[in-house]
């Protein structure tokens, strides 16, 4: 079954939340995705994602040079960061 996603769009953007520089996730930015009308950012040095929660999973649409590539979700933020680095780059 394909997910019909509203998006971040509606949504207020925070700012960076989770990077590849460090993999670091900020503090709290799971109970504020779940919570709030926000999403985040997700910068690395090969693509950069856009993050929020909808239908009970975290979901990010990862960009690369202009483009939207897909969209991947996971139950956490930590699970999210590790699908898509592994996929598009640790860096």
């Amino acid at each position: 079954m394909i997910k019909e996603l509203n998006g971040y769009k509606d949504k207020e953007r925070i700012g960076d939340i989770m990077t590849n520089f460090d993999h670091s996730i900020e503090k709290d930015a799971e109970t504020r995705l779940k919570n709030e009308n926000i999403y985040g950012d997700y910068p690395a040095w090969n693509f950069h994602g856009k993050v929020w929660f909808e239908q009970d999973e975290f979901h990010c649409e990862v960009w690369q040079y202009g483009n939207i590539k897909e969209i991947i979700s996971a139950n956490t933020l930590e699970e999210l960061m590790n699908q898509v680095s592994n996929q598009y780059g640790q860096e």
